[in-house]
């Protein structure tokens, strides 16, 4: 198999939400757009965190809707994963891109051009349907 590149195989609409987003406009976003994960701003325009539906999952949101706040009260900041997105450059091979997913434990990869702009997203299942075609050619 012939070196493949992020920039062949990753997906360029890179959702950006807000850290003073509604929790309820971030479920919406993340059901249309059928993603699991976005990176998180602040009003600088600074990354500060991803918020995945795995952040969205578990007794916070329970307590939080509890204690009698909507989804729309809740903000994005208050369930954020607070590190920065970890990243890797469009003219990485998928082969550092899956090294770095399973030394990280994720499961995507947010993905920059030469000039540092965030460009596209690779995630795990971007890799399982590359495996797939490459499978399917060797049958």
């Amino acid at each position: 198999m012939s070196t493949k590149f992020v920039h062949e195989i990753m997906s360029t609409n890179v959702l950006i939400v807000n850290e003073e987003d509604s929790l309820a406009k971030v479920f919406d976003l993340l059901e249309e757009k059928h993603v699991s994960g976005v990176p998180v701003q602040n009003a600088a325009g600074d990354f500060t965190g991803v918020l995945s539906k795995t952040d969205l999952v578990g007794h916070k949101l329970v307590e939080s809707i509890r204690d009698n706040h909507t989804l729309d009260e809740v903000k994005v900041k208050d369930f954020m994963n607070p590190v920065s997105p970890i990243t890797i450059k469009e003219t990485g091979t998928v082969e550092q891109a899956i090294e770095l997913m399973t030394y990280k434990h994720i499961h995507r990869l947010f993905v920059l051009s030469a000039k540092g702009e965030m460009v596209g997203v690779v995630s795990t299942y971007d890799i399982v349907k590359l495996m797939s075609q490459v499978f399917k050619a060797y049958i």
